[in-house]
């Protein structure tokens, strides 16, 4: 029988993932809104090619465009941000429970890994 304190760092890990993926799968809606967002941005730069008159000048056309990109790298720029940063939460967590395992086969040196995960698996409902 694995050391209950043990079995709680585990739970810890799990509820944490869990917590992590969930904030991921919410970012789902800011990402489809980047989308939509994108298409509208591009709707607006065509039609800035089509309103071109022979009046403006290049200065003026490049501003536009200049400012619609810029809108688009700073909202791209904040979901990218927000990504990486529960990736990098993960990977965190990934290395925990590695080193949770090997504390545990250190421990435990007799269990197999189907024992090991068992026994966690089985608590980690309770």
């Amino acid at each position: 029988m694995i050391e209950r304190p043990l079995i709680e760092n585990a739970k810890l890990i799990r509820i944490r993932f869990l917590s992590l993926n969930e904030e991921l799968d919410s970012y789902e809606d800011d990402v489809r809104r980047l989308a939509e967002y994108f298409q509208k941005i591009s709707d607006e730069l065509k039609a800035i090619e089509s309103d071109i008159k022979k009046s403006d000048n290049i200065k003026s056309i490049e501003d536009k465009v200049l400012r619609k990109m810029d809108t688009l790298e700073f909202e791209s720029n904040k979901i990218s941000t927000k990504i990486n940063n529960i990736n990098l939460q993960i990977e965190k967590l990934k290395k925990e429970e590695l080193d949770l395992y090997l504390l545990i086969k250190r421990r435990y040196p007799n269990m197999s890994d189907d024992e090991i995960k068992k026994e966690i698996q089985s608590n980690l409902e309770k």
